[in-house]
């Protein structure tokens, strides 16, 4: 059975591998296949990082996209 990930689950797996764990340990623990593993590191690769909210690249780039066509009213 497939097990599912809450969004924040998945942002603390990324997050103990920017801070360095090996993707080996992390999916031997958390049963996640590294090719998944892989895929929500550069998904949810932390590029940002408020008080308030850690950003996503995807987030990222959308906001410096709105703020371009706003500086360009």
């Amino acid at each position: 059975m497939t097990r599912k990930f809450t969004l924040e689950e998945k942002q603390k797996l990324v997050t103990k591998y920017f801070s360095g764990e090996t993707v080996r340990s992390i999916t031997e623990i958390s049963g996640v296949p590294s090719s998944t593993l892989y895929s929500w590191i550069k998904l949810y690769r932390p590029d940002f990082e408020s008080k308030e909210k850690l950003f996503t690249y995807k987030e990222l780039q959308q906001l410096r996209r709105t703020v371009e066509r706003q500086s360009d009213m």
